[in-house]
């Protein structure tokens, strides 16, 4: 699994925000109930430390769509100059709190080209790959000019696993850019935006199939069109394992709503020994304090998730809902993916930069995938 991987760079990690310092033994290391001051912020936006491994940006960095919004107008003109409906955004905005907009603008913007185009240069040089959520074409699912690249709203994701899902791409997504309109707007907003000169490449991409009746077949398809488009495709994700057979020269992560649903598809058999997969690891968290709260992850649910890996060889990383996740649950979140490599070899898909999360966001992570998680574990414990 390719990943961002800092300390390859000879950098040494310091203690983090939340008291874990990253370590070289395979004990499970937990986080102790934060201990920090007020959120110092910068550009209007929290400090995190530092993140050793990140196997992509979740949402194509969405999580800097607050950060784009009101700290770079440049960017913004031109998001505004390829979407119509964002000139009406900010009266909207006006009307809710300070935590609702910043809420409202990462998931808004997830998977928007523009909003991806700001993080990779603001993680240049060496930004990781990008996250695509992706409709695939029911008819020509090989096709990048029919492949819908969005994450889809809620009637999307209740469809998807209906047999109406073939009609989801066409009915309800139909504003979304394709794959190919997203590529030549991301191309736009580095071209206007970046340094005189610069040369334009597609980022590096983690695809994550929503389309629940595209067979493997399909996806490998899809991925040779990317390619003749010198599209790099590193990886390809699915909440469905079997649409995950072997890709060539491709990685495949299943993907959990929760530690639940991962446990359940190991004890089944559905997940195969040594497979890769990711889980929302803002189940672990546990809260203490009011408004504010401290996160720490609960050293029990720790222990039974190294139990797990080491049981089937697992190669695990996590990530969360960066528009339901606090600066405090992701400093915490990032300080346990630092801490335990061996449990967390491919590190914590976060949707930001390594420096930042904005303060304004309260919650854990959840959202609401707790009905999913539920009905993903089904007689397991969701934790």
């Amino acid at each position: 699994m390719q990943c961002y991987d800092v300390s390859s760079t000879g950098w040494t990690p310091p203690v983090s925000a939340s008291g874990c310092a990253a370590v070289s033994d395979d004990r499970p290391h937990t986080c102790a109930w934060s201990q920090v001051q007020p959120d110092r912020l910068q550009s209007g936006h929290g400090r995190v430390p530092p993140l050793l491994r990140q196997p992509y940006a979740h949402g194509g960095y969405m999580a800097l769509a607050p950060t784009m919004w009101s700290d770079a107008p440049n960017w913004r003109a031109t998001l505004e100059k390829q979407e119509a409906m964002v000139e009406r955004l900010g009266a909207r905005l006006e009307k809710l709190a300070p935590s609702g907009r910043a809420a409202h603008l990462i998931q808004r913007f997830e998977n928007n080209p523009v909003v991806t185009a700001y993080g990779v240069a603001r993680d240049a040089p060496r930004p990781c790959s990008v996250e695509w959520d992706v409709w695939l074409d029911p008819q020509h699912p090989e096709d990048p000019r029919r492949a819908k690249i969005a994450h889809g709203g809620v009637w999307a994701t209740l469809l998807a696993r209906t047999p109406l899902a073939r009609w989801v791409p066409g009915c309800l997504l139909g504003a979304t850019p394709s794959a190919e309109v997203w590529l030549q707007r991301y191309a736009e907003a580095m071209l206007i935006n970046g340094p005189p000169g610069t040369r334009v490449t597609p980022p590096p991409l983690y695809l994550d199939i929503k389309s629940t009746y595209s067979t493997s077949a399909d996806i490998a398809r899809f991925i040779a069109s990317l390619r003749q488009r010198d599209v790099q495709v590193r990886g390809v994700g699915s909440f469905d394992v079997d649409q995950l057979a072997p890709l060539e020269g491709t990685d495949t992560i299943a993907f959990f709503h929760s530690f639940g649903g991962l446990r359940r598809a190991c004890e089944s058999g559905r997940l195969s020994r040594g497979a890769a997969a990711m889980f929302n690891a803002s189940f672990l968290l546990r809260r203490a304090g009011g408004e504010n709260p401290a996160y720490a992850v609960d050293g029990e649910s720790l222990r039974t998730v190294q139990a797990l890996q080491k049981a089937h060889a697992l190669h695990l990383g996590f990530y969360t809902q960066e528009y339901d996740a606090s600066a405090r649950a992701i400093r915490t979140l990032i300080a346990c993916a630092n801490a335990n490599p061996t449990i967390f070899p491919l590190g914590f898909a976060y949707g930001g930069t390594d420096s930042f999360a904005d303060p304004e966001v309260i919650g854990q992570g959840v959202a609401n995938q707790a009905p999913a998680a539920w009905a993903e574990a089904s007689t397991c414990m969701v934790m």
